[in-house]
């Protein structure tokens, strides 16, 4: 029997040294197949590690705009000479321009052509 459980626990992404044998066959149905509690947990666990970013970074920002003085913010946007604004949209555009390149000759060397524009536009 414990044998026959390794065998569901390995089809059921169980270890079976953890858990008995009898939770082993409440976790898998009359047919073989994966029971809908096991689904559940697996899909628990893909999505935990998303979860926990989200929450950190969420936190992370909080922290940070709480420490974050508005009004010296906005006095520093309304004093900053336009150039700077331009080169900064200048510095954003070429950053593009060069990640679209980078990619466009990826696909191209691995055979796949495509466009300039369409390199852009992903």
């Amino acid at each position: 029997m414990f044998i026959a459980a390794g065998g569901l626990a390995a089809f059921a992404g169980v270890d079976a040294f953890r858990t008995s044998p009898t939770d082993l066959q409440s976790r898998v149905d009359t047919t073989g197949a994966l029971s809908t509690v096991n689904k559940q947990e697996s899909t628990l666990r893909k999505r935990l590690p998303l979860a926990i970013q989200s929450v950190v970074s969420i936190a992370l920002l909080v922290l940070l705009f709480r420490s974050l003085d508005l009004a010296a913010l906005r006095h520093l946007y309304a004093t900053m000479p336009l150039g700077f604004y331009l080169i900064s949209l200048a510095v954003v555009i070429g950053g593009q321009a060069l990640c679209a390149w980078r990619w466009r000759q990826v696909l191209s060397a691995s055979g796949v052509a495509v466009t300039v524009g369409t390199a852009i536009r992903q």
